[in-house]
Parts: structure tokens; C-alpha cells; sequence
């Protein structure tokens, strides 16, 4: 039996004991009463946001909004993109929530739509997937280009951890200068997220599901002569629409080889240069934080660990601050958090 030298940074993390359930924690900024602090917080953000609709090669547009400072020296503030988590989008609470504590701080903001998220599935033919990283990092790229960005950081949540730091590992290559990555809750092994959601409350599935059928039925609407989902509307297992899904438009033998199409185990970070930043909790519902221990131990790669947090959560206080927030803005400012041993039961896998 062989073990993970991986070593974790320990995240000073205390909510209240009422918020140290994980499914509170995981679900709590999806309530419109949790989501009215952030639309207030986020006013500046939202109020000078630009829509832009970029070119991401191949003929793939994505959309997004730029939230660029107003004054003189604007050109000169670094820039973040942030990247929502699978059927979140540009909107959702948890990006408006660090979106407006960074431009608030000085960062110019970019916050992008994944293909088919935020009422974009009219812009492309194709339907969504995880492993369409080429148009993400096409999407990267025009940001940098066209707002001649020299200070670029790319901060995500859940899957788009996973495309930031798909994104971050293929930089060299393609072009794109990045100062720092920032990773909350990354999607690490897909296999673990679908045995995870299998197995945990419905709440999850009922959630995903509904959202992902509603899309469906949006691409279908926008795209009739080359969608027909009716019969998969009633399927209520993820990993069978799943299955069924990547065979049918996205060219996969089935969801074994999909999954593996964009985990983070493996050799897929070892390119990794970019100082990168990710921040797992130990009672993540969705993303085992064990699967941490498996990523390449590499000078690149800084992993904090939670005890408490859920997935994306991190929620501090019943006002709904944010402690995830300062972690972030701290990360991409490069402070490094104290290290110290894991607890056995982590350390221990293998």
C-alpha cells in the first residue's frame, strides 16, 4: 500500500454550530433569502458589468461580463475570471458573492458562462460537456486579448475549479499568461462526485436534475431539428442521463470513459506552473476530499483543507458573510496559509 505525500494546509475555519452541518452549508446560498445580501453587496459589480459574447475558436461562442474598474487607472488593475460550477452561471449567488468582494478591492472582473449555462444555449449547436476545455481556454484567452490583460488570475467553483485548473495546466501551451489560480471544491474524480450524489440525500439529485432537464428542454426548443430529449426527461439518475447523453452527442463509449475525460487524477496537473490554490472541505457532499491526496504533489499546487465548508459553502456568519472570500482574495494576493500535518484519517489514504 503506497500513500499520498500530498500535504495539506489547515484552513482556520470555525462557522457557528448551527452552520456546521455540510448540507446547510451546501445549500443555503440557493435560497432567494441567502441570495438578496449578495444582489445588494454586489450592485457596483453588476451595475457597470458589460455582456460580451466571445470568440473562442472553432466556431464556439461563449458569453460573460466584464466589470472593469471606473477610473482613470483601470487599465492598470489585475483582472480575475471566475468560473461557476456545473448548472450555475454568472449569476449564481457564490460568484456574485467573490466577484463583488474582489472588485471591491481593485480587481477588474470577468465572469464567464460555460457553454449552455446562463440562458446561453443558443449561442452553439452542440451541447454542454466537462471535457470541452479547448473552448474554455479559447474563452481564457479572448478575455486576455481583448482587454490586453498583463495580471490574470482564474478563480472557480466545483467544475469550474476543475476547467481553471484544466485551463491553468495547458497555459504555456496556448498562450495565456496567468498570475495565480484559485480552486474551491474542484470536481477531482468524477467517478467519486457520481457515487457521492448516488448515494446522498435526494436533495442533491432532485436539484441537478431538474436544472439539467430544464436545459435540455431549452437546447431542444432552440436547436428542434437536432434534439429530440423528450424520452430522457423522465430519467431520474444523473449517471444514467448522463450515459446516455455523452453516447449520443459528445462522441463518448459511455460515462466510464467521460468521467475520466476531465478528472484531475493522474498525470493531469504534472504540466501544472501556474501557482494554483485549492480549497477542499472534509465533509464536502459532492467532492470527496480524500481524492486531494491523490493530486500531484508539485510546487505549483497549494491545497487547504476545511473540517467544515460543504460544498462551496463556507459560510461564516447567519448575515451571510463569506469566509471563503477572504481565502480567495488572500490566495490570489499569494499569502500562504500556516502549514501544518493533516489528521490521520486524511493522511492516511491510499
Amino acid at each position: 500500500m503506497t500513500h499520498s505525500t500530498v500535504t495539506l494546509h489547515r484552513a482556520a475555519f470555525l462557522p457557528p454550530i448551527g452552520l456546521r452541518n455540510p448540507h446547510v452549508q451546501s445549500t443555503l446560498l440557493s435560497l432567494s433569502a441567502w441570495r438578496l445580501p449578495v444582489l445588494r453587496q454586489s450592485r457596483a459589480l453588476r451595475a457597470v458589468a458589460e455582456p460580451v459574447i466571445l470568440d473562442c475558436g472553432a466556431g464556439v461562442r461563449l458569453g460573460g461580463f466584464a466589470s472593469r474598474q471606473p477610473r482613470a487607472n483601470a487599465a492598470d488593475a489585475p483582472w480575475v475570471l471566475l468560473l461557476h460550477g456545473w448548472l450555475g452561471d454568472a449569476q449564481s449567488s457564490y460568484v456574485l458573492s467573490l466577484g463583488a468582494a474582489l472588485y471591491a478591492q481593485g480587481y477588474n472582473v470577468f465572469r464567464l458562462n460555460l457553454r449552455d449555462h446562463g440562458g446561453t444555449e443558443h449561442l452553439n449547436t452542440g451541447v454542454f460537456h466537462s471535457c470541452l476545455i479547448d473552448e474554455v481556454v479559447g474563452a481564457v484567452r479572448a478575455v486576455q486579448q481583448r482587454y490586453n490583460i498583463g495580471d490574470l488570475s482564474l478563480a472557480g467553483f466545483s467544475l469550474g475549479g476543475n476547467f481553471a485548473l484544466r485551463v491553468a495546466a495547458r497555459a504555456g501551451t496556448a498562450g495565456i499568461e496567468l498570475r495565480q489560480v484559485v480552486a474551491i471544491c474542484p470536481a477531482l474524480n468524477p467517478h467519486a462526485s457520481d457515487a457521492a450524489l448516488a448515494a446522498g440525500p435526494p436533495i442533491y439529485r432532485h436539484y441537478f436534475l431538474s436544472k439539467w432537464k430544464q436545459v435540455l428542454k431549452t437546447k431542444q426548443r432552440h436547436f428542434p431539428d437536432h434534439y429530440q430529449f423528450d424520452g430522457l426527461l423522465n430519467t431520474r439518475s444523473i449517471t444514467e442521463l448522463t450515459d446516455v447523453l455523452v453516447q449520443r452527442h459528445a462522441g463518448f463509449s459511455g460515462v466510464r470513459e467521460y468521467y475520466d475525460g476531465y478528472s484531475l487524477l493522474g498525470n493531469v496537473l504534472r504540466e501544472l506552473r501556474v501557482p494554483s490554490h485549492l480549497l477542499i472541505a472534509q465533509d464536502d457532499p459532492i467532492v470527496p476530499a480524500v481524492d486531494a491526496l491523490h493530486l500531484p504533489d508539485i510546487p505549483s499546487l497549494n491545497i487547504t483543507s476545511s473540517d467544515y465548508g460543504g460544498h462551496c459553502g463556507f459560510i461564516a456568519s447567519w448575515g451571510g458573510r463569506r469566509w471563503v472570500n477572504q481565502w480567495a482574495s488572500d490566495s490570489l494576493n499569494a499569502t500562504t496559509p500556516e502549514l501544518v500535518t493533516p489528521a490521520a484519517g486524511v493522511i492516511a489514504a491510499s
